[in-house]
């Protein structure tokens, strides 16, 4: 398995069409054909758009003797690709893309700037996983060698280009008239017909959601390929998996009576879950879930369940549903030892079957890097043993290993150790621990390794489950996980403000595990499963208090437009669920540690909602922080208000 470098660098950026702002395969054709047509009829300027092809720079040459094949050739060119079959690589994934629709994830403008930076510092320091990118998303770099690449000249406008693309956007331009629309004025956000119509969802009140939908019909309307979850449907079948009770049942056989489409959202639920549960997919397929519906991006539910789930369970109750594409990569997400051997030769290289139909983790996948169109041998195997690790086959990964991949293969910047650390991922650690994988290869941009990320990750999580504990273990081998939760406390205890000493960190009051329960159920309208701050932002909303109301309303937050979050009120008498029992990721574990900070700061011995608040603005790289900051809400002013109504 090795990496042949290229010797020729790419065509300068000013000599290249630019891309179009759709891509449309189809129209590239039918441009082919009009070319070829106007050098056979004699145009004067034709001939030269077809020089560099091999019949086109032969002296004399007669327009009779050029072919279609010679025209297409010229269109690739003109766009900086090598040939005509990856300009149809390229638009056919492209293409794929647009039908998936953009990232859900929303982030302020300069959050995809300094992307774009980052990938500029990574072609001058010459990072793999950057090249990858290059070569995936700019057509005069399209299937470079990363040497070729890295000798070129790099523009703004490519690694901005890199930046949408991987973001399912298909220009820059898209992607930042997406990134400065206002937040309140994005569909879904507070105040819209399907906000509202979720509310009444929730409440189990048939007499508003009547009245929301016989002013919004749209609202019964099939879901949008593109956006699942902006489906009322969608929302009234989450709160019938949640609860079970007659009540949900009712709203949603209503919205069914009225034109609602079950068996659409049903299927569309199958994926656009992120670590989905065994009893999520079962409730799923038992509600008539039919997993062998083909989305419209080409893409089946078995594959999108291999890459987003990362539950083996659940992915096998897919796969006894439905017949698998034969695919090396499939074969080792469901843990087929034989299957996934037969796509090595002896020398354990991918046989050129290995190399057809590839995984498509832009499409697919949680995060946008892609897979490289010219793979060498490490690139195909790579995706086959990451998919494996991903849905715990270990098996797989020791028959991989055996056949010669390096445990530590790092290309994307990050081992699959590192990967699984970061994501809990107990067996497939293990697995690669006791197959010799090192914990202190680096993890790129960060000063950081698996090892660090393990420690991290344990300190930080809540809560702090076995398998964390575990992981923690693994990764140090002879520390005492036990020890260091004493020593923490400790700390915090030497450490404590002023009028504190003694005391433990602040802890979350009931309210607050309120809050966070209900940011779960906001997570799961939004189809994820994890709690980010925006979720926690509109949680804070919808439950009240100090945070939510007083503090807002005195810093002259515009109620005419956040009124309908208000609407929607604490479960009653609802059993929340428990604090230990939430799943946070790292943002919003920062946000707690940030509350807890400020509590501390502020003399309070509890973390309250308003604490929270003060959280979400003090941690700024989140659209919970612009949506206050587009209302003038600043952690200064915040700050000062909660004290003035708390009189301390």
């Amino acid at each position: 398995m090795s990496r042949t470098p290229g010797a020729h660098v790419p065509d300068s950026p000013d000599a290249l069409r630019p891309l179009p702002a759709k891509p449309n395969l189809e129209f590239e054709r039918k441009r082919a054909k009009q070319l070829l047509r106007e050098v056979r009829a004699g145009d004067r300027e034709a001939p030269n758009r077809v020089r560099s092809t091999r019949a086109g720079r032969r002296r004399g040459a007669a327009p009779t003797e050029l072919k279609l094949a010679h025209a297409q050739f010229a269109i690739a060119r003109e766009y900086g690709f090598t040939s005509w079959p990856m300009l149809v690589k390229y638009f056919t994934a492209w293409e794929r893309h647009e039908r998936t629709g953009p990232m859900f994830q929303s982030h302020p403008l300069q959050f995809y700037q300094s992307s774009a930076r980052r990938i500029i510092a990574g072609h001058r320091a010459r990072r793999p996983a950057d090249a990858q990118a290059l070569a995936t998303f700019v057509p005069r770099f399209y299937g470079r060698p990363d040497d070729e690449i890295f000798a070129a000249e790099l523009r703004e406008e490519d690694a901005r280009l890199v930046v949408a693309r991987q973001n399912r956007f298909s220009s820059w331009e898209e992607l930042v008239a997406h990134a400065t629309t206002p937040p309140l004025d994005r569909p879904g956000f507070y105040g819209s017909p399907l906000m509202l119509a979720s509310a009444a969802v929730r409440q189990h009140d048939l007499g508003a959601l009547s009245r929301i939908v016989g002013e919004h019909s749209e609202l019964l309307e099939t879901p949008d390929p593109q956006k699942p979850w902006h489906s009322i449907l969608n929302s009234a079948l989450l709160g019938e998996q949640r609860t079970r009770s007659p009540e949900a049942r009712k709203i949603t056989d209503w919205l069914v009576s009225q034109g609602a489409d079950l068996q659409a959202a049903l299927n569309h639920m199958l994926l656009h879950c992120f670590r989905v549960s065994t009893e999520e997919v079962t409730y799923l397929l038992d509600r008539g879930a039919d997993p062998d519906w083909m989305p419209s991006n080409g893409i089946s539910v078995l594959e999108h369940a291999l890459l987003r789930y990362w539950n083996p369970e659940a992915v096998d109750l897919i796969a006894s549903r439905v017949v698998p594409r034969k695919a090396f990569w499939i074969s080792a997400g469901l843990g087929d030892v034989r299957g996934t051997l037969r796509y090595l030769d002896r020398n354990g290289a991918p046989t050129e079957a290995a190399r057809r139909h590839r995984p498509d983790f832009v499409a697919v996948g949680p995060a946008g890097q892609p897979c490289s169109p010219s793979a060498d041998d490490l690139d195909i195997v790579w995706e086959a043993f990451l998919i494996a690790g991903l849905n715990q086959r270990t098996a797989v990964l020791d028959a991989l290993i055996d056949r010669g991949f390096p445990v530590d293969y790092n290309r994307w910047g990050m081992t699959l150790l590192g990967l699984s650390v970061g994501n809990g991922v107990l067996p497939t650690v293990e697995c690669l621990l006791n197959r010799g994988a090192n914990p202190d290869v680096p993890i790129e941009n960060s000063n950081r390794s698996p090892r660090h990320l393990a420690h991290e990750m344990f300190l930080h999580s809540s809560p702090r489950t076995d398998a964390g504990r575990r992981i923690f273990e693994l990764c140090w081998p002879g520390r005492d996980a036990g020890a260091l939760e004493r020593q923490m406390q400790a700390t915090r205890r030497e450490t404590s403000t002023p009028g504190l000493e003694g005391q433990d960190r602040p802890q979350p009051t009931r309210r607050v595990e309120t809050v966070l329960a209900v940011a779960r159920d906001v997570a799961r309208e939004w189809g994820q499963s994890y709690i980010n701050p925006e979720h926690l932002l509109l949680a804070l909303l919808r439950t009240g208090g100090v945070a939510a109301d007083a503090v807002l309303q005195n810093l002259g937050v515009d109620r005419a437009k956040l009124e309908p979050a208000y609407r929607i009120v604490p479960r009653g008498n609802e059993t929340v669920q428990e604090l230990a029992e939430i799943s946070l990721v790292h943002r919003v574990q920062m946000v707690m540690d940030r509350a807890a900070e400020i509590a501390a700061e502020l003399g309070h011995s509890y973390l309250g909602p308003e604490h929270l608040l003060l959280g979400i603005l003090r941690e700024k790289q989140s659209l919970a922080f612009e949506i206050l900051d587009s209302f003038g809400v600043t952690e200064a002013r915040a700050t000062a208000e909660t004290l003035r109504l708390l009189g301390t």
